[in-house]
């Protein structure tokens, strides 16, 4: 087998049946001449028909037919083998789809035979429970109201094959009990009786979720948890990725929500042991581990990091200005009308999620703890099982961490304390039992080896739900302060760090996680790299900022009178952050094959967004009125001839190029901190997108390919013809051409002189002078050399003139290690030393060192 490159620079694409596997193959040798060492491709195994992402796998023994099966895959490796590129996989080892009637013959065979299906054990199903009998909620009313309407209809033919059809679904009848069924004419309650008979309970969708007896993930009663800890399930589940990795075809894999896994060190464990078996040795394993920005990764998990969310929202802060916090602070709780307390809506927003859609099964999990620590010499004393439950329920409401990680036969030594910080918010509330809480606490922090660290094991599983969906899918829409800290892994009430906590930050991961992934825009992201810099940057300009606000409301006020409800001053503000933080501005971010307008692509993102917040509308009870209201103001602040479009349009133009230099540094800093760089679809050029589905938008790669041709002599010729590009680049940068130009660079050099970053030593640089916090400057040494970052950070009081980049930076220097070094960007020599800011950030707005 031929050696594997060497995992240096990932490109993460979407794949789905409007962008297929051959598709991916027509866009490799763009990817390759980008500088790309590997495809970083989104699931690929068989999912739901139509699946737009690829979690919701039905089968992941086959390769999906819809995305081009084994003949596309084919044609893809080919390209990337042909072209030097490896690949890196996204698999999901946590869940699969159960919507009804899509194809996943395991589930259905689990509905039609129950605990006796030899795929029961595959499904984290708790058969002691609903009288042991699978909770389906998927019904759209009662079930006795369902059967009166007839909706149900039975279709006993082929037996082996029988099912009962309810509109579009399908579920499996077990062939013993259709006998009864024909001995009973096909009434209503002939068909109530066969249900009753089954092996599993059609519920009403809205009360059925109280009695769910699967593990899901998170809150969605479509994916159902499968039990990875065992081998049968594991072997199953990755049998084809382990192929896939035996051929040559996958250098490594991204692991989808570890979280949820019963073990997540001990599953990594078995996986990099089955990569070693299958001829990747040195497989390269990242986990999407969502941490608080005070949490490292634990020091157990096999593999290499992380899919690089806290490099995201560290580099975020790192240009976010702190001394504005008291300006934004202010004014949003003006827009408010009063305070608003970070801490107090993360606190309510996990408390919703814990007393709405999880508190179910949270309940069975909780009651299934008791009954073992009760069982166990520690005891509960007076505890009742009620106060136990509404105890953990509170603690859980509580948290700050995704989860704890006790194991089978080790504790997790960080637990203790994660769990004391619950303890003292939840021992604040009213009406707790505080004996209750006390022993819940003692349970969680270190639960005895036996079934009660079993169960507790099962609801750690549970515990990540929590998070996500009460603080992301949530608290972060529902906290409007600035919207750049509102990203997976963020901290909104971080506003803003200096540059030495962010150094910090690359120090600990060089040291521990040189491979971990270097992300800067995701699928999941809530928005685009491009749009969270125009964001930081507004905290540069934040006397401007809050004018605009104050002038924009006052009008809308008119508007106001005329809707037939309200729409909330915050709801207003989300609106006009988005607005200033996403206009092209003269920008030419192109809306490629989306279809949609930008009053569209807007009034589509407010209403998900006001769903998710869940404060005047939701997804479960949405309030018509309120969507309408909101998306009527939208339509005149958006106008091309309205006052508020006006004073947004001229906001935009001033913010725009600041975003954008917060953007380049951005790229810069990604392309030369402690990992593996990852570039999502289509972010080579201005990424002005927002959340799914608005960021999976097809990416025209022709485009960017004649971009990359143009580009061409600066990127592969000599230190002369970057000189004679790059001033062109700058003058041009509502292109995106500059960003594109400085990732492709950086991943060259990346792909080039790999040992410069990808393990080499972090060191930050001594940066001296009036403007010196406006500065971040590290150097990468290994024993083939080195390599020095420079970037500016709140660089725009600096600026002079009118041009996109004209800065004066004084008596700033930074301390070079000794020379003669040679900018990858302009081409321009430097000699060492103690050197002027002006020197090396001057011309050009990054600076990427080399070593002649």
């Amino acid at each position: 087998m031929a050696r594997r490159p060497e995992v240096v620079n990932t490109y993460r694409l979407q794949m789905h049946a409007g962008f297929t596997l051959q598709d991916a193959a027509r866009a490799v040798p763009y990817l390759a001449a980008l500088g790309v060492t590997h495809l970083y491709l989104s699931p690929i195994t068989t999912a739901v028909p139509g699946s737009t992402h690829g979690y919701d796998v039905i089968d992941p023994t086959r390769l999906n037919p819809e995305l081009g099966g084994e003949e596309g895959y084919r044609a893809l490796v080919e390209a990337q083998h042909e072209h030097g590129l490896g690949q890196v996989l996204d698999i999901v080892p946590n869940h699969m789809g159960i919507a009804p009637g899509t194809g996943n013959a395991y589930w259905e065979d689990v509905l039609r035979h129950g605990p006796g299906s030899p795929h029961a054990s595959m499904f984290d199903i708790d058969w002691d429970a609903a009288d042991g009998r699978v909770v389906l909620p998927f019904l759209g009313d009662g079930l006795d109201a369902v059967l009166a309407r007839g909706e149900i209809e039975v279709v006993p033919e082929p037996p082996e094959e029988a099912h009962v059809r309810y509109f579009d679904a399908r579920f499996p009848l077990a062939p013993e009990t259709l006998e009864g069924w024909r001995d009973g004419g096909g009434s209503a309650s002939s068909v109530r009786a066969l249900l009753d008979r089954q092996h599993y309970s059609l519920e009403f969708w809205r009360t059925g979720q109280r009695w769910l007896n699967y593990r899901r993930f998170f809150a969605i009663d479509t994916l159902i948890g499968i039990r990875a800890e065992r081998g049968e399930t594991f072997d199953l589940s990755h049998g084809l990725v382990l192929d896939l990795v035996r051929s040559g075809a996958v250098d490594g894999v991204r692991i989808d929500h570890p979280d949820g896994l019963l073990d997540p060190p001990g599953y990594l464990a078995r996986l990099t042991r089955r990569l070693a078996e299958n001829g990747a040795p040195e497989g390269y394993v990242v986990v999407e581990k969502i941490l608080a920005p005070d949490e490292p990764l634990r020091e157990n998990w096999p593999g290499h990091g992380t899919t690089g969310y806290e490099f995201m929202t560290a580099a975020t802060r790192a240009l976010v200005a702190p001394e504005a916090e008291r300006t934004f602070t202010a004014l949003y709780d003006e827009v408010c009308g009063e305070p608003q307390s970070w801490p107090a809506i993360e606190e309510a927003c996990r408390a919703d999620v814990v007393e709405g859609p999880l508190r179910g099964h949270l309940e069975r999990l909780a009651a299934a703890l008791f009954t073992a620590a009760a069982d166990d010499p520690g005891g509960m004393g007076d505890v009742t099982p009620d106060a136990f439950t509404d105890a953990l329920l509170r603690l859980l409401a509580s948290f700050d961490r995704y989860r704890t990680y006790h194991a089978a036969r080790d504790l997790d030594h960080a637990a203790p304390e994660t769990v004391r910080r619950a303890h003292e918010r939840a021992g604040g509330a009213e009406g707790v039992d505080r004996d209750a809480l006390a022993h819940t606490a003692r349970l969680l922090s270190a639960p005895p080896e036996g079934p009660v660290r079993e169960a507790v094991m099962r609801l750690q599983q549970v515990m990540p739900a929590v998070q996500a969906k009460g603080l992301e899918d949530r608290a972060f829409y529902r906290y409007r302060r600035l919207l750049a800290l509102n990203e997976v892994g963020g901290d909104p009430s971080l506003f803003g760090e200096p540059a030495s906590a962010f150094l910090d930050r690359l120090a600990r991961d060089a040291a521990r996680w040189p491979r971990r992934m270097l992300a800067t825009a995701t699928h999941d992201h809530k928005r685009g790299e491009d749009v969270r810099m125009r964001l930081a940057a507004l905290t540069e300009i934040p006397d401007g900022w809050a004018s605009l606000v104050r002038e924009v409301m006052a009008d809308v006020e008119p508007l106001q009178q005329a809707l037939p409800a309200r729409v909330h001053p915050a709801d207003v503000y989300l609106l006009l952050q988005t607005v200033v933080a996403t206009l092209p501005a003269g920008m030419t971010e192109a809306l490629e094959g989306g279809g949609s307008s930008y009053t569209e692509r807007i009034v589509a993102y407010m209403q998900k967004a006001l769903r998710e917040a869940a404060e005047r509308t939701d997804w479960v009870d949405g309030d018509e009125t309120y969507e309408g209201a909101v998306a009527t103001l939208a339509g005149p602040v958006l106008a091309e001839d309205s006052s508020p479009r006006a004073a947004l349009e001229a906001f935009a133009r001033r913010l725009a190029p600041l975003g954008a230099v917060n953007s380049l540094a951005q790229v810069a800093l990604k392309v030369a901190a402690p990992g593996v760089t990852d570039t999502y679809q289509g972010c080579e050029l201005w990424d002005l997108s927002l959340v799914d589905p608005d960021n999976r938008r097809p990416v025209d790669f022709r485009a960017r390919a004649a971009l990359l041709e143009r580009l061409g002599p600066a990127l592969d010729g000599d230190h002369d013809a970057r000189a004679s590009v790059f001033p062109g680049l700058l003058e041009d940068w509502p292109s995106g051409a500059v960003k594109a130009y400085v990732l492709a660079r950086g991943l060259r050099v990346r792909r080039e002189r790999p040992r410069l970053f990808v393990g080499a030593r972090f060191d930050r640089l001594p940066v001296r002078g009036d403007e010196a916090k406006r500065v971040i400057a590290f150097a990468r040494t290994s024993s083939e050399g080195a390599t020095v970052l420079a970037v500016p950070r709140l660089s725009g009081a600096l600026q002079r003139g009118g041009a996109f980049w004209a800065p004066r930076w004084g008596d700033t220097t930074v301390g070079l290690p000794p020379g003669p070094w040679r900018d990858a960007f302009t081409g321009a020599a430097l000699a060492g030393g103690r050197t002027p800011v002006q020197e090396m950030l001057g011309a050009f707005p990054v600076a990427l060192l080399l070593p002649e």
